[in-house]
């Protein structure tokens, strides 16, 4: 649950002009700066911005993508194979 206390952001889900997604801090005067964890669509992206240029790897892009993508899958196969359910026999009897 939020608190009034402490900074929340909203995100919206509809792309605007630029095709970037508008994110509204709340609950947070005088910022300085912000830091994200998160997983870009596209991390080319990044460059058009002057903050993070100092810290992409230009050269190396498709690996990156390449690590994200098996660290996604290999999150995904853990999490359904550690809850799989094994099959139960059916005994309804037919109406």
């Amino acid at each position: 649950m939020r608190g009034n206390k402490k900074p929340f952001i909203y995100i919206d889900p509809t792309p605007n002009k630029n095709n970037m997604y508008d994110g509204y801090v709340f609950n947070a005067p005088m910022l300085e700066q912000i830091s994200i964890s998160a997983i870009f669509k596209d991390p080319r992206q990044l460059e058009q911005f002057s903050c993070c240029t100092d810290d992409l790897e230009k050269d190396n892009m498709s690996a990156l993508t390449t690590e994200i993508k098996d660290a996604l899958i290999r999150k995904y196969v853990t999490y359904y194979r550690q809850y799989q359910q094994p099959p139960v026999q059916n005994d309804q009897e037919p109406r």
